[in-house]
């Protein structure tokens, strides 16, 4: 069950997930918070929804960390705010606002950012947004909130893709070729939480869900123990089938 209620500022999420968090984001999420982390082959960034009695948040599975982060926080947004679902287009652009000014704040909070000197080299801009975990686009964007002047040196740095920042200016000693593979890995990864597996094989065995849930969770071709080899074909696509998770509501 969620830990998130009473702690509706950015500034105490960030309290209950502890310092250092992004490049454990999604785990800190769930350990800390209480909050499930699903990442899967969608066509959508991602949502969050609830299951019983506890959120999830699903993330589309990409090599793009930095959307992935930016992505995760909005959602956390939504869930910390009470803003998702809103009916009405107004509604539901004002609620997506309020989760996109959530996730800012949570992963570049205002006064860090003001007590930071943006005269600086691209090398340094490339260490800041490896150590936010977030995109060129996003600090370029939170910047000019508030109202903060990067130089014109930085200011051409931030116009570059955020792969490209990193590979042309960050520096060994900071992150490696392997550490940033490694971000990339992790957010390309299918991922369901060992809980949700759990509940899902429990209602697989008492009848509640069928066997091709479970295996379109784990990512793997329905199996039965009886079953020829022929019989084991993969019927499951990757975009995410909400008739899947029934057994677990």
């Amino acid at each position: 069950m969620s830990h998130v209620a009473g702690r509706v500022t950015p500034d105490g999420v960030r309290q209950l997930l502890g310092e250092g968090f992004v490049p454990d984001f999604a785990n800190r999420v769930e350990e800390c918070l209480g909050v499930d982390v699903v990442v899967i082959p969608l066509s959508n960034p991602g949502y969050s929804l609830r299951l019983g009695d506890y959120d999830v948040i699903v993330l589309r599975a990409t090599n793009q960390w930095f959307r992935s982060n930016f992505t995760l926080a909005h959602e956390l947004g939504h869930i910390v705010l009470g803003t998702s679902p809103a009916p009405g287009e107004a509604a539901a652009q004002h609620a997506e606002n309020r989760a996109n000014a959530f996730a800012a704040e949570l992963l570049m909070p205002a006064e860090h950012m003001r007590a930071l000197d943006w005269a600086v080299t691209p090398a340094v801009l490339a260490q800041r947004v490896w150590g936010l975990g977030v995109s060129t686009q996003a600090l370029r964007t939170r910047l000019r909130y508030l109202r903060l002047n990067v130089p014109e040196q930085g200011a051409a740095a931030l116009q570059l893709t955020t792969q490209k920042l990193i590979t042309e200016h960050l520096s060994p000693a900071v992150a490696s070729a392997q550490d940033v593979t490694e971000r990339m890995a992790l957010s390309a990864r299918r991922r369901f939480p060992l809980r949700l597996l759990t509940d899902l094989r429990s209602a697989v065995d008492s009848g509640r869900a069928s066997q091709a849930s479970l295996a379109w969770a784990l990512g793997t071709p329905v199996e039965e123990e009886d079953a020829s080899p022929d019989d084991q074909a993969d019927s499951m696509g990757d975009e995410l089938c909400a008739d899947l998770l029934d057994g677990l509501v």
